[in-house]
């Protein structure tokens, strides 16, 4: 998203962008529908809302990861039940790729008991590269720190979570042409 606001900035000077962060997705959906705000990025299983035009999409893997000298890291396929055992530290669990972890492992009998249920995924990565816990992310934001070794994956079984980031913009809005441009920018 920053380069696609730089690119949409260079192309459009005169373009004030504000850029809100919320995990309150029904709440921002509303505010989208009544149309206060003209786009909103989702992260989630699926975008089929009938109120609702998908702009753009692609998928987001998640991934588990940890501090590069937990134990787990010398395991080959985890479990899900061992790895959310082992110092566990969701991300909100009534919402996104937490709550949906949580579904999958109900579904299988497991009851997730975290540690830390944190708001915020810049936390949870301070605590993880401070030398604790384990949680599940989306690689956009891991990448960088395991690459360079701050972080590690953990070979974990599938899990079953497939999420996508989506732009949505209201049906019912008047697409001005700042908005018009965005989208196109969006879809190139």
């Amino acid at each position: 998203m920053p380069e696609l606001i730089l690119k949409y900035n260079e192309r459009h000077p005169g373009v004030v962008i504000t850029v809100m962060v919320s995990d309150y997705v029904d709440d921002t959906l509303q505010r989208l529908g009544r149309g206060e705000i003209d786009f909103l990025v989702k992260l989630d299983e699926g975008s089929s809302d009938p109120d609702f035009v998908t702009i753009a999409g692609r998928p987001e893997p998640l991934v588990f990861v940890t501090y590069p000298e937990n134990p787990l890291l010398g395991r080959k396929k985890l479990s899900l039940r061992d790895t959310v055992s082992h110092q566990f530290i969701t991300s909100s669990r009534e919402i996104g790729y937490s709550a949906i972890l949580e579904k999958r492992l109900l579904e299988q009998g497991i009851e997730m008991e975290p540690v830390m249920d944190i708001g915020s995924v810049e936390a949870i990565v301070r605590l993880l590269r401070g030398g604790y816990g384990v949680a599940l992310l989306p690689e956009y934001v891991v990448a960088d720190l395991a690459e360079s070794g701050e972080l590690a994956r953990l070979d974990v079984k599938d899990p079953g979570i497939r999420m996508s980031s989506y732009y949505l913009r209201s049906k019912a809005r008047w697409i001005n042409p700042a908005m018009r441009e965005f989208i196109l920018l969006l879809q190139d």
